[in-house]
């Protein structure tokens, strides 16, 4: 119902946000292999959080190597709109207008830095959250219930289960360990959940075996647990090669933008949001972001594979 929703108010297409997702894992996956092996600016700092990333900025300018270079699904998937899309339909950047569905507030700042967009102009136009479309929705008189489901616009295929997973806290972390499993172990490994790393505490510490080596792992939800994560790894700069921040509780689905039920109690709300997204995601067709046939289409024909120039180029950025 979202996606006719978004078409009767007026939208050209309407893509799945997961999608992009899987292509800020493929990259961000790479570079944690490349940094694993050069043994360099570890551990790996999670960056598709623009609330964890202006913190940082801020307090803690020198992290910023230690920052994932990988976008965000946002900002990537309006780099691949902008050109790969817009060259599809005959549209140049400059008159493709992007608009994105978020649950972040942060998210509305985050298109608008000067080091995050590869098109001229904004990659992406304007960010929308949650709350903000029920509203346009109303004022538009359009009767959701009455709305049948339809389906996403299919250029860029459908998401695969860790794409989907992206929004809970832990998510990133996981999602990525199911490509980084595949690719240091050579082998097409069974292991996909990673529940270590899930679930509402405001620090998940773990360590995982993975192609011989032993990875330890850090998961922060709130920004007030940053702190001591920087403490542990000021005593010992070795404990960690990969944190995942993220500044809202619960992660993606506790963000500023998202509706509130003042009957429901917060964390048996954000309970209900995970438990909904690790049960959707095992209905994907696939559950591995590598494994996604779309974006290995894009990447193959376009993009020249995962971690080449011209995706590093589209997909990464550096931080000022």
């Amino acid at each position: 119902a979202g996606v006719a929703a978004l078409k009767k108010l007026g939208f050209h297409a309407v893509f799945d946000m997961n999608s992009a997702a899987d292509f800020t894992i493929l990259e961000e996956a790479h570079e944690f292999c490349e940094r694993l092996e050069k043994n360099e600016n570890l551990p790996l700092f999670t960056s598709c959080c623009p609330g964890w990333v202006n913190y940082a900025k801020k307090l803690y300018p020198s992290l910023l190597k230690n920052l994932s270079s990988a976008k965000s699904p946002q900002q990537m998937f309006g780099s691949l709109i902008n050109k790969i899309y817009g060259d599809s339909i005959g549209v140049t950047p400059p008159d493709v207008f992007v608009v994105s569905l978020v649950p972040c507030l942060a998210k509305k700042l985050e298109l608008q830095e000067k080091d995050i967009n590869y098109c001229v102009g904004l990659d992406i136009d304007v960010a929308i959250t949650t709350k903000e479309l029920a509203s346009f929705i109303k004022y538009n008189n359009i009767d959701f219930n009455a709305l049948e489901d339809s389906e996403f616009d299919d250029f860029f295929g459908s998401a695969s289960g860790a794409g989907a997973i992206f929004g809970n806290t832990g998510g990133v972390m996981e999602a990525v360990l199911r490509t980084v499993n595949d690719t240091l172990s050579k082998t097409e490994q069974k292991k996909l959940d990673y529940e270590m790393v899930r679930g509402l505490d405001g620090i998940k510490r773990a360590k995982v075996k993975i192609g011989g080596r032993e990875i330890s792992l850090a998961v922060v939800m709130g920004l007030m647990n940053v702190p001591t994560i920087i403490e542990e790894l000021e005593q010992d700069p070795n404990k960690y090669q990969f944190v995942e921040v993220m500044a809202c509780e619960g992660g993606c689905i506790g963000g500023g933008g998202q509706p509130i039920n003042p009957a429901v109690p917060r964390k048996e709300m954000l309970a209900a949001r995970a438990k909904g997204l690790y049960a959707g995601e095992k209905r994907c067709l696939e559950r591995k972001a590598h494994k996604n046939p779309m974006a290995n289409k894009i990447y193959n024909e376009y993009l020249g594979g995962v971690g080449s120039e011209l995706a590093k180029k589209m997909l990464h950025r550096e931080f000022k």
